[in-house]
């Protein structure tokens, strides 16, 4: 998101809006919660906050992709953690 909306100011050759995005972007939120990975499995308890952390961070690092994709790293996150036991 801020990425692609970065290259492309770079690209207009227009310094001033490249600096507009860095001062007005805001990261999405991230809208998971601990009932999401339940349903997909996991007990209550700190192995739903773990995969929720894991979840986020792999979120951000993948620059926020859309809820179908946060949602598919959830349930990758839900299985290693059943999996771990």
């Amino acid at each position: 998101a801020f990425d692609d909306a970065a290259l492309l100011a770079a690209a207009s050759g227009s310094p001033s809006r490249f600096a507009d995005i860095g001062a007005h972007w805001r990261a999405p939120e991230f809208g998971l919660k601990g009932r999401d990975a339940i349903a997909l499995g996991a007990s209550p308890g700190p192995a739903v906050a773990a995969a929720l952390a894991k979840t986020e961070e792999r979120w951000i690092s993948e620059d926020f992709p859309e809820p179908e994709r946060a949602r598919a790293i959830l349930a990758d996150e839900v299985a290693r953690a059943i999996s771990k036991g």
